[in-house]
């Protein structure tokens, strides 16, 4: 005789509960679906009645085993308690879930079926990921306060002592232009010092028109070095019909500078990078769009969602900070734009920076590198 799932869904606790309450046989058939499991899951009752109850479940996890090893975990301690899960909503998007499952005795105590309660945390981890986010924040305005602190000192005194030494030789020295290269460096390290005690106080710096190809032609001349080193080669390919932005140089510098670093870290056994950059109107607002894409090992996709996070980083232990990117993000968003990365099918990253052109004029509406309109 079949067991009567119905006498356990008439119970008005159950039927009027905001939390999901579902019944399922051990053919894994749903039998009972209240309100709260409709609207945690987007569906009718009607709709999942007699459908296994792994329509609920995203396919990765089913693959990966999920209903067995929670079926094992039931029938070996007899009952889940507020367990963590991720399920799916008929519209496709991923749910992050408490539940609750015990298994259901007929009368001669063999078990027939599995009552789970949901209860939807989705908030809930927003809302903590958020605070998460607000503390990483304000340790990250510390730790630059102190560093630019901490680093102004001897950087003073390299600056110093290159000019004594510059001083004393002539233009014809074999190290003269090493000497006004380090110059160069400590310049532009004392100007980003002050732009990254901007960042950390969020006070606004003074915008003048900034040229980004000359920005992206300095600091591949500032990198030569490191680039011949490392056996990189670089291709370029700027166009002479894009606008100046408007823009704190120094941390426009920074932006791309942190992006060409990045990708040559990527590729300690040498490599090409390719930067290009066009004209690129939307909403009838004019941008530059500059594209760096590496030919080194890509990102995961697990690592994507989580790029801009303060501090998170897959560089090993004092080889990175997480700082770079977040960064780099705070900075072009600060900047009116935005930047996106993607993993150039597993061979390498590319990385799109939209910058607010100082003014607009017009230009064929067409998106960046050969994204059309049609396809946005």
């Amino acid at each position: 005789m079949a067991f009567n799932f119905s006498k356990l869904a008439m119970q008005d606790i159950m039927r009027f509960s905001p939390d999901g309450y579902v019944i399922f046989d051990t053919q894994n058939i749903i039998h009972y679906f209240n309100k709260g499991a409709e609207e945690i899951f987007g569906y009718k009752a009607e709709e999942v009645a007699g459908k296994p109850i792994y329509i609920l479940i995203p396919e990765d996890l089913l693959r990966a085993g999920e209903l067995e090893r929670l079926q094992f975990m039931t029938d070996k301690y007899g009952r889940l308690e507020r367990c963590c899960v991720t399920r799916l909503h008929k519209n496709g998007a991923r749910l992050k879930l408490e539940l609750t499952r015990s298994p259901i005795m007929d009368e001669k105590g063999y078990i027939v079926g599995y009552e789970a309660i949901f209860r939807d945390i989705t908030k809930n981890i927003e809302f903590e990921k958020e605070l998460r986010l607000t503390e990483k924040i304000g340790a990250v305005n510390k730790l630059v306060n102190g560093l630019a602190h901490e680093l102004g000192t001897p950087l003073n005194i390299i600056h110093g002592h290159a000019e004594l030494v510059l001083g004393d030789i002539n233009k014809e020295h074999p190290h003269h232009e090493s000497i006004q290269t380090i110059l160069s460096a400590c310049q532009r390290m004392t100007a980003l010092i002050k732009s990254l005690r901007q960042f950390a106080s969020q006070k606004t710096s003074e915008q003048k028109p900034v040229f980004i190809n000359k920005v992206i032609e300095e600091l591949l001349n500032f990198l030569r070095i490191q680039l011949r080193k490392q056996k990189i080669e670089v291709q370029t390919e700027l166009s002479k019909d894009i606008s100046p932005i408007s823009g704190d140089k120094t941390q426009i510098e920074e932006i791309f500078l942190n992006v060409l670093m990045n990708s040559i870290q990527a590729m300690e056994n040498g490599g090409m990078i390719s930067i290009k950059t066009l004209p690129f109107k939307e909403e009838g607002m004019e941008y530059v769009a500059t594209e760096i894409a590496d030919n080194g090992p890509g990102i995961s996709p697990d690592t994507l969602p989580r790029i801009f996070e303060p501090f998170f980083t897959t560089k090993e232990v004092g080889k990175g900070s997480g700082l770079g990117l977040y960064i780099t993000h705070n900075l072009v968003q600060r900047h009116r734009g935005r930047i996106s990365i993607e993993d150039n099918a597993g061979s390498g990253t590319v990385v799109r920076i939209h910058l607010l052109c100082s003014h607009s004029k017009t230009l064929p509406q067409e998106r960046a590198f050969g994204i059309s309109e049609e396809r946005r």
